[in-house]
């Protein structure tokens, strides 16, 4: 239901919103206001349609993700970020490590508005070896929505994994996708990089770096490694050891993501543009 082939069709949601169900607390396309640049309320409605309710998810979503692109004159997506803090002007994304470690740079983010800026890595940030980055941005003419941290989730919960796929063989660019699905294992630790929170959702390559969010908005853990990995043995704990057989086959079938406690400390950080802490 909704789903094309990389998920919520963004044309028929809209015309969704436009219809009958853009009442109460839904955001019609026409009556949006700017952005406060403070972090979305968590969304409190419980005995709404699931239609309405994931409507409502694709909205925010589509406004805390952004493209992460690289490249000078020419520019190329290489994976997705999600919009987690504002510090004046300056707004933070967060992403993948091995997305920027694709390409060298110069870096730049393209925001929901399609408005792109440049960006640069901020470094020294103790992730303890998970594959998180962050990249900042200064826009001192417009807000942007950032997300709001959520907890560490639950087997069974209903999550929704957001991000901007990259088809290679077309030269179209990438479409904002909202996946809907749940937490499928939460592993007692990590595995290298500290992938944690396996879900259901169909992630593709591209949406690296995207959110992972709860029902109520708030975002639980961060998109880097989708099921069947192509490449190399991902499956292997972050402290060296192996796991059985039979889990690491059931591993392979879910998509993985970064709960966002390995990087609570970004927000009690500062930056400044010269990229340093």
């Amino acid at each position: 239901m909704l789903r094309g082939k990389h998920g919520y069709h963004p044309a028929l949601l809209a015309g969704l919103v436009s219809g009958s169900l853009c009442v109460g607390t839904i955001v019609c396309p026409w009556s949006r206001v700017p952005f406060s640049g403070q972090a979305f309320p968590p969304l409190t409605e419980t005995s709404v349609d699931v239609l309405v309710q994931d409507t409502r998810l694709y909205q925010l979503a589509e406004r805390i993700s952004v493209q992460v692109m690289a490249g000078e004159p020419t520019r190329q997506t290489i994976g997705s970020a999600t919009v987690i803090k504002r510090q004046g002007s300056v707004y933070w994304v967060l992403t993948n490590a091995h997305v920027l470690r694709a390409d060298p740079g110069p870096y730049w983010v393209q925001t929901s508005d399609g408005q792109v800026y440049a960006a640069l890595p901020v470094e020294n940030i103790p992730f303890n070896d998970a594959d998180l980055a962050v990249l900042a941005f200064d826009s001192p003419q417009t807000e942007y929505a950032v997300v709001a941290p959520g907890g560490g989730g639950q087997v069974g919960e209903v999550v929704y994994a957001a991000g901007f796929p990259i088809a290679f063989d077309s030269e179209a660019p990438p479409r904002f996708t909202l996946q809907r699905g749940q937490i499928s294992l939460f592993l007692p630790k990590p595995l290298a990089g500290g992938y944690q929170v396996g879900y259901t959702n169909p992630v593709a390559s591209g949406m690296s770096g995207g959110p992972v969010l709860n029902a109520q908005g708030q975002l639980l853990a961060i998109n880097g490694m989708h099921s069947e990995a192509l490449w190399g043995d991902p499956y292997v704990f972050m402290d060296g050891t192996l796991p059985e057989a039979n889990l690491k086959a059931e591993l392979s079938r879910y998509s993985w993501g970064i709960p966002i406690s390995a990087a609570r400390s970004l927000w009690s950080s500062t930056v400044s543009l010269s990229g340093n802490k």
